[in-house]
């Protein structure tokens, strides 16, 4: 099979299109000179080269369109058409018949600049590869002039300004004041440390410097991504007021020990005031049937005691509850101050005891506060109680759950009402009657 001809017109037009691309790579390869910033020298052998691929395709385009191809030895390998020939072909000028060879020796030193430019951008950091990474970085970074004009601003400080304010940072002062003034919706913190949660749910803190340079002062904006640490942070809170509700049941577990150990000693002390009452019974009948055999002054003296001691028989003020609560307080750090004289009927000491341990127990819980006030006014039929605390005043109506729950079902059974305020400031007030509700 012929190998197929190759006429003068597409050898002239095969070697323009290789002489456009060896053009093109050199413009590049300058291209890629200026953006890294490299020698004069370097800048102005390329450009050199270029402009004698620039020749060359002048000379081939003014040949082919009114020259002669003559005495011209070439072998082209045409991979399209799997063909290859020898052709000899006669030119009359020689730099037509050294085209080929020249664009080759072109081509292959475009390829090596790119190759050394590869090598030498893995080498070195350029302002390209500064610009590059400065927008990379995980944090956001604004540089600004003292009007608020920006003059550097990274990706990650553009990201969180449009999910933000809905737009790219335009005046950075502005910006600023934005993040200080804890407006913008998702503000954590505000002043001059600003902490700001975003619409992705990240959480960012901002802080910002003045910075003093040659040029004049500028200002910089720094965003720190603070996500994880303030999941952590709400996690210690958690368990930090876990632990101190622990703590403070821990505590009140103590003082009814303390209450259970008095109740113990004083069942000791019955206990011993009936074997003493014995021993007076029986110096009583050995008296009376032998005057002789007891020592008068002896049988005096234990029914004397005995008397002194029969004659107390209401409860100690430790036997109380009040007495329990009010020591419970104390050791939770709470100041209880009590105006006004608390039940003394029986069937409303334990009312009385579990709203006092239940307000206690709440201003801990919720209001964070350290004082406790109860007011007891009294009528001839009635006591009203209530309690107020310097604790954070609720955000708005409480629901009523838990220990509130449970002391409203104490003081209906009892037959007192109850009610709960929570504007302007929390307040606890409860009504009971004085006598006993009968079947």
């Amino acid at each position: 099979m012929n190998a197929p001809v190759l006429t003068e017109a597409r050898i002239i037009g095969l070697l323009l299109i290789w002489n456009t691309v060896v053009i093109m790579m050199y413009i590049y390869n300058v291209l890629r000179y200026i953006q890294l910033g490299r020698k004069l020298s370097l800048k102005m052998l390329t450009a050199g080269l270029g402009f004698i691929a620039y020749l060359l395709y002048e000379a081939l385009n003014s040949y082919a369109a009114g020259g002669q191809l003559e005495n011209m030895s070439i072998i082209f390998r045409i991979g399209g058409l799997r063909a290859a020939g020898l052709y000899l072909i006669s030119a009359r000028p020689a730099v037509i018949r050294s085209a080929p060879w020249i664009l080759l020796a072109l081509m292959l030193a475009a390829v090596w600049q790119q190759v050394q430019i590869g090598i030498w951008r893995r080498l070195h950091i350029s302002s390209a590869s500064v610009k590059e990474g400065f927008d990379l970085l995980p944090v956001g970074c604004c540089y600004s002039y003292p009007s608020g004009l920006p003059k550097l601003v990274n990706q990650t400080m553009d990201r969180i300004s449009k999910l933000l304010t809905g737009d790219s940072v335009a005046d950075a002062e502005e910006f600023w004041q934005l993040l200080k003034s804890g407006k913008l919706s998702g503000a954590i913190d505000d002043g001059d440390y600003p902490i700001l949660r975003l619409g992705d749910g990240s959480v960012f803190s901002f802080w910002r410097d003045e910075i003093r340079t040659e040029d004049g002062l500028f200002y910089e904006l720094i965003a720190v991504d603070v996500t994880e640490e303030y999941r952590l942070t709400r996690e210690l809170e958690e368990k930090q007021r876990e632990a101190k509700i622990q703590n403070s049941r821990l505590k009140a577990l103590i003082g009814t020990i303390e209450y259970v150990t008095m109740s113990r000693e004083l069942l000791q002390i019955k206990t011993a005031l009936h074997d003493n009452l014995g021993q007076s019974l029986l110096y009583a009948r050995r008296y009376l049937l032998a005057p002789d055999s007891v020592d008068r002054t002896e049988m005096l003296k234990v029914w004397n005691d005995n008397l002194r001691h029969l004659q107390h028989e209401g409860p100690e003020d430790w036997q109380l509850p009040y007495y329990v609560i009010g020591k419970q307080a104390e050791k939770l750090g709470i100041d209880l101050t009590i105006e006004g004289k608390l039940p003394t009927e029986e069937h409303l000491m334990t009312v009385t005891d579990a709203a006092i341990s239940a307000h206690i127990i709440n201003v801990l819980r919720h209001a964070g506060g350290s004082r406790v006030l109860i007011r007891i006014t009294e009528t001839p039929g009635m006591y009203t109680m209530r309690f107020t605390n310097d604790g954070r005043p609720p955000e708005g109506e409480i629901r009523e759950k838990g220990g509130l729950s449970n002391l409203r079902r104490e003081v209906e059974a009892a037959g007192g009402t109850m009610a709960v305020k929570s504007s302007p400031y929390f307040e606890l007030i409860l009504t009971l009657p004085k006598q006993k509700e009968t079947d």
